[in-house]
């Protein structure tokens, strides 16, 4: 340090002078007298004055979102109202009718049906269910018939041209193909296999074990009908009036033939007896679920389809209607009664009930000193110069604002406490507090009337 200012002797001179010469001063004042102005340390005050506006934390203008009569005015200016009051209606007195409508037909839906259709569903599925049970009864019946009729036209009417034991069935007439006759002999003992166990099945018959059993039925006289379509066919080409057993080949073939129709008609009345079943039981299920949703409250599609009836109905309804979006008070309110207004025309502003905010503009130049949460006096130009007002910063826009070329950003102050001398659209004189330099040299007048 000492080599510097040896090094630098004038200018520190020059400085030192200059101190000197403001420190004793005398300045002529202008009546002749003269005042002594110091140099001296201190603090200073940094203010940031701008201009604003009064605004409410919240503000609405508010208007219909269809065209219609006004049929009800709720509210007048200044009135307090909360958030979801109704402020204007139009005439919507159908809307409000088809609204109620279409609640009670949901309600109605979700219930489920009147006492009164509850009790004929109830004996339309009694009713089901007894057809039901008669198509399982007669189902039931036709197998043990179809097997009775199919086993005496083999044992009674066919097998008198064979020889049957356990294993085996031997033809009795001597076909001129020897190989269809050995066929059919081969083909007679698959269908006795095949009626054995359609008899083991009919053993004990009941409904859980209907399927089974209807199944096995079917099967065996395919197997029946086959065995008839092969012992026809080696009747058919044998020539002759050949004895066999005392009876014609004509007459053999007429006992088949006989046989035969006895196994369609058995099959055919399996057919039409599980057709009548299946319908039954399918009748009996639908039947069921419709009364199991009926107990349990109604259908659920027709639940959601009510459903959206009801919705339907509250958003026309909502349209005629104006609600405070906010809890607050009310600004202006230009409706009449019986008039004709369109959609989307402001008629009701609101405002809300915070404290009330200040909306302003900061120059670039000015911006770094504004920290959020700094205190500020605040004057209004409807109101004496000494009459000011507490208001601190919330919030400053991270980017600027061109207004005639020059950068600003943009500014929000809010009050400190709620005050009924202010208003919305109060020009506000702001002066920010941005802190104070500390221990910096400043010049100070021994006039008193000097600050």
């Amino acid at each position: 340090m000492l080599i510097w200012i040896k090094e630098h002797r004038w200018l520190v001179g020059i400085i030192g002078l200059v101190i000197a010469v403001i420190a004793v001063t005398v300045i002529t004042s202008g009546n002749g007298h003269g005042e002594i102005v110091t140099v001296a340390y201190g603090d200073i005050q940094q203010t940031v004055a701008v201009t604003g506006r009064v605004e409410p934390p919240q503000e609405a203008d508010l208007g219909f979102e269809t065209t219609g009569t006004v049929g009800r005015i709720n509210v007048a200016v200044g009135d307090r109202v909360v958030a979801g009051q109704t402020l204007l209606s139009f005439n919507n007195f159908d809307l409000v009718a088809g609204l109620a409508a279409a609640r009670e037909s949901f309600a109605q839906a979700q219930r489920g049906s009147r006492p009164e259709a509850r009790n004929i569903i109830e004996a339309q599925t009694a009713e089901t269910r007894v057809a039901f049970e008669t198509a399982t009864t007669q189902l039931l019946t036709t197998l043990r018939d179809s097997y009775r009729r199919t086993d005496n036209a083999l044992r009674n009417q066919v097998d008198r041209f064979f020889t049957i034991n356990d294993t085996s069935a031997v033809l009795r007439i001597e076909f001129s193909d020897y190989q269809l006759q050995i066929k059919t002999s081969h083909y007679r003992s698959l269908a006795n296999q095949a009626m054995a166990q359609w008899q083991n099945d009919l053993t004990g018959l009941t409904e859980s074990t209907l399927g089974a059993a209807l199944t096995t039925s079917k099967d065996s006289l395919q197997v029946v009908q086959l065995f008839s379509d092969i012992f026809t066919t080696g009747l058919n080409d044998t020539a002759g009036e050949v004895v066999a057993l005392d009876t014609t080949i004509h007459g053999v073939r007429s006992i088949v033939a006989d046989a035969r129709a006895d196994f369609d008609t058995a099959l055919t009345n399996i057919i039409t007896a599980e057709k009548n079943y299946l319908q039954a039981r399918s009748a009996l299920v639908v039947a069921e679920e419709k009364l199991t949703l009926d107990q349990a409250g109604g259908d659920p599609a027709e639940i959601l389809i009510q459903q959206a009836r009801v919705r339907e109905a509250e958003a026309r309804l909502a349209k005629t209607v104006i609600r405070a979006p906010f809890t607050g008070r009310v600004a202006k309110q230009s409706a009449s009664l019986g008039e004709v207004v369109s959609a989307n025309t402001p008629l009701v502003s609101l405002i809300s009930d915070g404290l009330f905010e200040i909306e302003a503009k900061v120059p670039e130049a000015e911006i770094a000193k504004i920290v959020l949460g700094q205190t500020a006096k605040v004057s209004l130009d409807a109101y004496p110069a000494n009459l000011t007002f507490v208001a601190k910063v919330i919030q400053t826009d991270l980017t600027e604002t061109l207004k005639d070329g020059v950068a600003a950003y943009g500014l929000r102050l809010q009050f400190n406490e709620l005050n009924p001398q202010l208003k919305s659209g109060l020009t506000a004189n702001v002066v920010i507090e941005a802190g104070a330099k500390k221990h910096v040299l400043s010049l100070r007048s021994s006039n008193p009337e000097r600050p």
